[in-house]
């Protein structure tokens, strides 16, 4: 099998992927009876790969929107104050 290197991993993937026929065939078809490994596990692998990549950015989104959110919390907390000490002034 011919493997491919992916510039921004630093895994390979297969230049010619699976047929669909057997990438649709049913887990219990491409395990091996004894010691339960599919015999489909570089598939697997880069599947995790990719689901992980795609977990790791939505954490990355989320870790960038709560810094957001502190900041956008710290303006109103100061915008309040400076509000709050207006009114005041005009009492």
């Amino acid at each position: 099998m011919e493997l491919r290197r992916n510039n921004e991993s630093k895994h390979s993937r297969p230049v010619h992927p699976l047929p669909d026929d057997i990438l649709k065939m049913p887990r219990n078809e491409t395990v091996c009876q004894y010691c339960g490994i599919s015999y489909l596990i570089h598939n697997e692998i880069k599947l995790l790969e990719d689901r992980l990549q795609a977990a790791e950015l939505e954490l990355a989104k989320s870790r960038a929107l709560e810094h957001r959110e502190e900041e956008l919390k710290q303006q109103l907390q100061l915008t309040t104050n400076s509000l709050s000490a207006t009114e005041i002034k005009y009492y």
